[in-house]
C-alpha cells in the first residue's frame, strides 16, 4: 500500500457511533447495518424494522455501475476511495490509487499547483472549483492526456474535510466539436455554395459562397424554399430530386440552371446527398453547387470555333477534291501524261488533307464528349464486306492486296456502322502503309464466346518495343524515318480506341506469327436471329436492353431461373426476333439504340401473335407517366433489384400462360377521367366505362369483371349500392372523398382522387390482380 497512513479510512466494527455522519457523502463506503425502529410515545412500535443493508447495497451497486469516475480525497489531497470506472478511464486499479496524491491524475503544471488549491481553500474559504464543474485535462497511467469534465463537492466525515470528485471523459465530445469546427471552416471557406434543406425544400443552412453565388444573405435564404433558386421550367426537376433524396439516393454532378436574386440565370453543377437522423431516416439534403458558367461559355465558344473550322476547311477541301476528281476523270478532256501526274499528286494530297482535318475534328469531339453515335444492329458479314470494298483501292495504291483470311461467323453486332467503318479504315490503311510491296493485308473474323474478334494483319516490320506503350496515345508516331515518311497525324489509333470503347468493344495488337503485326477489335456478338428455333419447353424471354453488359447480366439471372433468353439492343432486331419466336414475356428498356421501346409495344399490340404477350417495362426511377399508358404488364425501376426482377418476370409469364385479358369496369360520371384511366391501363385489357348506377348494373348483369373501379358520388345514387352486385371482382374505390371506415373494410382498396396519381391507381389494380393470381396458383 503506497501513500500516507490515513490513505484508507479506519473500518469500525460493532455498533456505529451515533454521532457519525449519515449524509450520502460520508456513508458511501460504510458497512451495512440494521437500525432499530423508533418507539412512539405510547410504547408501540412505530413501524417495521428498517433494514439499511439493502439501501447501502443499492448505493454501492449504483457507484459500481456509474460510467463516470468517482474519487474521494482527504484534506491533504490523498485518494481515499475510487469506483470501478476509474480503472476504465485512467488505467489505474483502485489498489494503485488509494493512498496516492490526486495529482497523479493531473499533467503539469496543474499537478504542482494542486495541493496549493486545497490549502488555499482551507485557509481562506475561497471555494474556487469546489461546488462547480469545469473542463480540465487529465492524465492516464500510460502518460496520455484527455479532456475531462470535473465536478468537485465537499463533505465532512468524522469532523474532517473531505472532497468528492466526479470525472467524465469528454474526449469524444471535444473531438466532435473540433471536427464540427473544421467542417464549419471548410464549409465557410469553400468556393462552392453549400446549402442544406429539409425534404419539403426549406433551406436550413447557407454558406458565404452561396451568398456570393446567388446574391441572398443567409438571413434571407434560411427558411425560404429552394425552389426560389430554380427556373420555372425546371421546377419538375427539383421535385424529382427531392423524391429521389427521400429514397436515400445520392445525385452526383448533374448540370443544370439556377436563378440569382437579380433574376439572371447561371449554369451550375450540383451534387446532392441525403442527410440522415440518428435512426438513419432521411430528413433533408446537402447540396454542393458549383458555378460552371465560364466553362459552359468556353465550351460554347469552342463548339462554335470547331463548327466554323469544320465548315471553313471541309467545304473548300470538298470542292477541291471534287474538281480534281472531275478533271482526272476526263470531264475537261483528255489529259497529257504530265498533267495527269500533277492532277494525281494534287488529288492524293487533297484526300490526305481531308483525312487530317477529319482526325483533328474527331479528336476534339471525343475530348468534349460530343461525338454522336447511331447504334444499329447489323450483320457481321455485311460490315466486313463493306470494309473490304471500301479500302481495296487504298491497299492497291500501296501495292498490297486486301484479302479475307477466313469465313465470317454468322451473327449480328451492335455498332455505329459509319464509326465501325472508320475504325476498319484506320487499321487497314496503317497495315497497307507499313506492308512490303506485293504482300497481303489479311482480314479475319473469329467467334470467341459471346464476342467476335475482327483483325487486320500486315507483314511489315512490326511495332518497336519502346513504342508499344504509347501506341494508342494521341499524336503517337514511331520515330523511325521509314515510319515518318508514311505520313499521318498520329491520331488514327487514338480515335479508333475511343470509338471502339464507346461501342462497348476492345482494341489491341499482337505480334503476328511469321512477322508483322495483327491489330484487332473485339465486339460483342449477338446470336443469329432465328437460331435455336426449336428450344425445349423452357419459357422464352426477350430482353431488350441497349447496354449489352447489363443485358448479359439480366440474361444470366433469367437463365439461372429456368428461362431461355434472347437479347436485343434495338427495336429492329427485336422485330426480327418476334417474327421468329413466341415469347412468354418481354423485358423492355424504354430507351433503345434506335428509338423508344414504346414503338415496339404499340407494334406488338397491333399483331395477333403478340397482342397478349406480357411486357415488363424497365425505366429510370424518374420516368414520366407518359410511358405508363402503354400495354405493359408491370414496371421495374432502375437500379434493378435482382430478386424483384425475377418475381416480376415470373408473374408476367404466369399471367400470359394462364389468364385471359383482364376485364375492368370503371364507374365514373366524368367522361374525361374515364378516358384518361382507360389510356393509363394496359391496352390489352378489356375496359368498360359507365357513368351511373344504371349503366353499371346493366354491365354487371351481362358480364363478369376482374376489377371494378368505383366512384361513390354518381348522378343517380351512391356507388356503395353496387358492392353487393360485383361478385368476385376486386373493388377499388376512387372517389373525391374518403370512404367511410365500414365501407373501406368491404373493398380491396380505397383511394382519394386529390391524393392519388393515376399511376398509383394503375399500380394498385395490377397489384391486386397479381396477388389474386398468386393466391389462386398456390391454392391449386
Amino acid at each position: 500500500m503506497r501513500g500516507c497512513p490515513e490513505a484508507r479510512p479506519t473500518r469500525r466494527r460493532g455498533p456505529p457511533d451515533a454521532s457519525r455522519e449519515t449524509r450520502a457523502g460520508a456513508r458511501v463506503f460504510m458497512n451495512s447495518r440494521k437500525v432499530d425502529p423508533p418507539v412512539l410515545a405510547d410504547g408501540e412500535a412505530g413501524g417495521e424494522a428498517i433494514d439499511e443493508a439493502p439501501a447501502d447495497s443499492r448505493l454501492r451497486a449504483l457507484l459500481d455501475s456509474a460510467v463516470d469516475a468517482i474519487i474521494t480525497i482527504n484534506s491533504k489531497g490523498i485518494i481515499q476511495e475510487v469506483n470501478p470506472a476509474v480503472e476504465r478511464i485512467f488505467g489505474y486499479s483502485p489498489e494503485e490509487l488509494r493512498g496516492q496524491n490526486l495529482s497523479i491524475l493531473m499533467p503539469s503544471p496543474m499537478r504542482e499547483r494542486h495541493d496549493g488549491f486545497i490549502s488555499s481553500y482551507l485557509r481562506t474559504g475561497n471555494k474556487g472549483v469546489i461546488g462547480t464543474g469545469r473542463e480540465v485535462v487529465a492524465l492516464k497511467k500510460d502518460g496520455s492526456c484527455f479532456h475531462a469534465h470535473l465536478t468537485v463537492s465537499e463533505f465532512h466525515s468524522r469532523g474532517r474535510h473531505e472532497f468528492l470528485g466526479v470525472v467524465r471523459d469528454i474526449s469524444a465530445i471535444k473531438r466532435a466539436e473540433a471536427s464540427s469546427r473544421r467542417l464549419a471552416a471548410v464549409v465557410e471557406s469553400s468556393d462552392d455554395a453549400i446549402i442544406t434543406k429539409s425534404l419539403d425544400g426549406t433551406i436550413t443552412s447557407w454558406n458565404e459562397s452561396a451568398e456570393r453565388l446567388f446574391g441572398y444573405t443567409a438571413d434571407e435564404a434560411i427558411g425560404a424554399k429552394s425552389s426560389s433558386l430554380v427556373p420555372v421550367d425546371r421546377l419538375g426537376e427539383e421535385a424529382q430530386i427531392l423524391d429521389r433524396l427521400a429514397a436515400g439516393e445520392r445525385i452526383d454532378h448533374f448540370e443544370t440552371v439556377r436563378v440569382r436574386r437579380n433574376g439572371t440565370q447561371l449554369d451550375v453543377s450540383v451534387t446532392v446527398s441525403p442527410l440522415h437522423d440518428d435512426r438513419e431516416a432521411v430528413v433533408g439534403a446537402s447540396s454542393i453547387v458549383r458555378d460552371i458558367s465560364e466553362r459552359k461559355k468556353l465550351e460554347r465558344m469552342q463548339a462554335e470555333f470547331v463548327s466554323n473550322v469544320s465548315h471553313e476547311l471541309r467545304t473548300p477541301l470538298t470542292a477541291i477534291r471534287g474538281a480534281l476528281g472531275l478533271v482526272a476523270g476526263g470531264v475537261t478532256g483528255e489529259l497529257t501524261e504530265e498533267t495527269r501526274e500533277y492532277i494525281d499528286i494534287a488529288l492524293t494530297n487533297s484526300e490526305r488533307l481531308i483525312r487530317i482535318v477529319n482526325d483533328i475534328l474527331d479528336i476534339e469531339k471525343i475530348e468534349s464528349g460530343k461525338m454522336e453515335f447511331q447504334m444499329r444492329t447489323v450483320a457481321l458479314d455485311k460490315v466486313i464486306d463493306d470494309a473490304l470494298v471500301a479500302n481495296a483501292s487504298f491497299a492497291a495504291s500501296h501495292e498490297t492486296e486486301l484479302v479475307l483470311e477466313s469465313d465470317v461467323p454468322a451473327g449480328d453486332i451492335f455498332v455505329d456502322i459509319d464509326r465501325f467503318a472508320q475504325v476498319m479504315a484506320n487499321l487497314i490503311s496503317n497495315a497497307a502503309k507499313f506492308s512490303p510491296p506485293h504482300s497481303p493485308v489479311e482480314l479475319a473474323a473469329e467467334k470467341r464466346g459471346n464476342w467476335v474478334r475482327v483483325s487486320v494483319r500486315d507483314y511489315g516490320p512490326g511495332i518497336p518495343m519502346e513504342f508499344r506503350g504509347k501506341l494508342f496515345e494521341r499524336f503517337a508516331q514511331a520515330d523511325g524515318s521509314s515510319r515518318r515518311r508514311k505520313g499521318g497525324t498520329g491520331l488514327g489509333l487514338s480515335i479508333s480506341k475511343a470509338i471502339t470503347e464507346r461501342m462497348r468493344g476492345r482494341i489491341g495488337f499482337e505480334d503476328a506469327h511469321g512477322g508483322g503485326s495483327r491489330f484487332y477489335l473485339d465486339i460483342p456478338l449477338l446470336a443469329p436471329v432465328c437460331a435455336d428455333g426449336a428450344l425445349s419447353d423452357r419459357p422464352r424471354v426477350l430482353v431488350c436492353e441497349e447496354d449489352l453488359d447489363a443485358a448479359r447480366v439480366l440474361r444470366r439471372l433469367l437463365e439461372d431461373n429456368g428461362n431461355a433468353v434472347d437479347l436485343s439492343p434495338t427495336i429492329e432486331r427485336a422485330r426480327r426476333l418476334l417474327d421468329c419466336h413466341r415469347y412468354a414475356a418481354v423485358l423492355l428498356d424504354l430507351k433503345l439504340g434506335d428509338g423508344r421501346g414504346s414503338e415496339l409495344v404499340r407494334e406488338m399490340r397491333q399483331r395477333k401473335a403478340t397482342r397478349l404477350t406480357p411486357v415488363v417495362a424497365v425505366m429510370a426511377s424518374d420516368g414520366r407517366l407518359g410511358e405508363l399508358g402503354l400495354s405493359i404488364s408491370d414496371i421495374i425501376y432502375k437500379p434493378i433489384d435482382e430478386q424483384h426482377l425475377l418475381e416480376v418476370v415470373e408473374r408476367a409469364i404466369e399471367i400470359g400462360h394462364t389468364q385471359p385479358a383482364p376485364r375492368l369496369l370503371h364507374v365514373e360520371d366524368d367522361q374525361g377521367l374515364r378516358r384518361v384511366v382507360e389510356r393509363v391501363m394496359p391496352a390489352s385489357w378489356i375496359f368498360v366505362g359507365v357513368e351511373d348506377l344504371a349503366g353499371a348494373t346493366e354491365a354487371l348483369d351481362e358480364q363478369s369483371f376482374d376489377v371494378v373501379l368505383l366512384d361513390l358520388a354518381l348522378p343517380d345514387g351512391s356507388g356503395e349500392d353496387l358492392l353487393d352486385r360485383v361478385g368476385n371482382a376486386k373493388v377499388v374505390i376512387f372517389s373525391a372523398s374518403e370512404a367511410p371506415q365500414e365501407m373501406a373494410e368491404r373493398v380491396s382498396a380505397a383511394l382519394v382522387k386529390s391524393r392519388t396519381e393515376l399511376n398509383d391507381v394503375r399500380q394498385t389494380i395490377m397489384t391486386l390482380l397479381h396477388n389474386s393470381l398468386s393466391n389462386d396458383t398456390a391454392t391449386h
